[in-house]
């Protein structure tokens, strides 16, 4: 196996609580992608179509919402007039 010193993709997780009840207790994870710029990557990358679905339950209220709505924002400052 190789490692790099700084792999181009890292994945962090978080769960909503510590703590997950055995009997089927429901609990939220969040993922975390961070993509790295490779040296030396293209400048010239392909266009990319995307869509966003964004669960809007009550549920999702507050925090979490906000936190999707902040991550949609980013994504979206990272497309140019090719996407």
């Amino acid at each position: 196996m190789t490692t790099t010193p700084h792999p181009p993709i890292s994945l962090t997780a978080f769960w909503e609580r510590p703590v997950v009840a055995r009997d089927g207790d429901e609990v939220a994870l969040l993922l975390r992608i961070d993509a790295r710029e490779r040296p030396g990557a293209r400048a010239d990358r392909a266009p990319v179509d995307l869509a966003f679905a964004l669960d809007r339950s009550g549920s999702m209220a507050g925090e979490k919402i906000r936190l999707v709505k902040e991550a949609v924002a980013v994504a979206l400052g990272q497309l140019d007039v090719r996407d």
